[in-house]
C-alpha cells in the first residue's frame, strides 16, 4: 500500500465509520467522478531538490504547474485542486474554479482530440518546505465541484500517466510526474432523520408559543 494511501487512509479513519471510500486507481485507464468525488496524485519534488543542490540553488520549488488530459468531456466542468502533505495536515488551494478546455494529444497510443484541466500555484519558500521538506510525497487533489458526474481518462495511458506537471524556483525548472493515483469518494450529505426533525418542530413550536405569551402580555398588561 502506498504511503499516499495509508495517509488519506488515515485521515478517512477521523471521519464516522463508513463514511469515505478510498481505492487505489493508479493502473485505471479511466475513472468516473461524481459530485465531490476526487482524484488524489501522489508526486515528489526529488528531482528538483537533486538539481538545485547541484546548481547551489534554493532547494525547494516556489512554482507548481500540473496539467490532467483526458479524452474529451462533455461539458467544461467545475473542478477545485489543492497541494497538501500526505496526510492532508496541510494544504494550499490552486486558484479556481478549474475547468477542462478543447486540446489535442499525438502519440503512439492516442492521436487526436483530448480535453485539459491546468493549474498553476505560487509557494512561499516555508510553504514549500512544509509541503516537499519532509521527504514524502506531496499531495495533488484535483475534485469535482460541479453538479454532474465527468468520466476522466485518456486511452493507451492510466490515470497516474495523464497528470504531469512542472515545479520551477530559482530560474531551475524541472518536469514532474505522478508515481500513484487515488480516487476519494466522500461521505453523502446526510439527510436528517424524522426523531430530528420533530425535536426541531417541536424547539420551533415552543418558541412561537413563549413569543405569542410575551406578546398578549404587553397588549394586555395584568392590572
Amino acid at each position: 500500500m502506498s504511503f499516499l494511501r495509508r495517509g488519506w487512509l488515515v485521515a478517512a479513519m477521523a471521519l464516522p465509520l463508513g463514511a469515505s471510500t478510498v481505492i487505489d486507481v493508479s493502473a485505471n485507464a479511466v475513472q468516473v467522478l461524481n459530485p465531490g468525488d476526487a482524484l488524489l496524485f501522489s508526486f515528489s519534488a526529488s528531482n528538483f531538490i537533486a538539481d538545485a543542490r547541484l546548481f547551489g540553488l534554493p532547494a525547494y520549488p516556489v512554482r507548481v504547474q500540473f496539467t490532467f488530459v483526458s479524452a474529451e468531456v462533455s461539458g467544461a466542468g467545475q473542478f477545485s485542486a489543492n497541494l497538501s502533505t500526505a496526510d492532508g495536515g496541510f494544504a494550499i488551494p490552486f486558484l479556481g474554479p478549474l475547468s477542462f478546455v478543447p486540446a489535442n494529444f499525438q502519440s503512439a497510443e492516442y492521436d487526436g482530440p483530448t480535453s485539459a484541466i491546468s493549474g498553476s500555484l505560487a509557494l512561499s519558500a516555508n510553504a514549500s518546505q512544509e509541503l516537499f521538506g519532509g521527504g514524502s510525497s506531496a499531495i495533488l487533489t484535483l475534485q469535482n465541484e460541479g453538479p454532474t458526474a465527468v468520466r476522466v481518462g485518456l486511452a493507451g495511458y492510466t490515470l497516474t500517466q495523464d497528470l504531469n506537471g512542472t515545479l520551477s524556483g530559482g530560474g531551475l525548472m524541472v518536469g514532474t510526474w505522478a508515481t500513484g493515483t487515488d480516487y476519494l469518494d466522500p461521505p453523502p450529505v446526510p439527510e436528517p432523520s424524522s426523531e430530528a426533525l420533530m425535536l426541531a418542530g417541536g424547539a420551533l413550536l415552543c418558541a412561537l408559543s413563549l413569543a405569542l405569551k410575551r406578546m398578549r402580555r404587553q397588549q394586555h398588561p395584568i392590572e
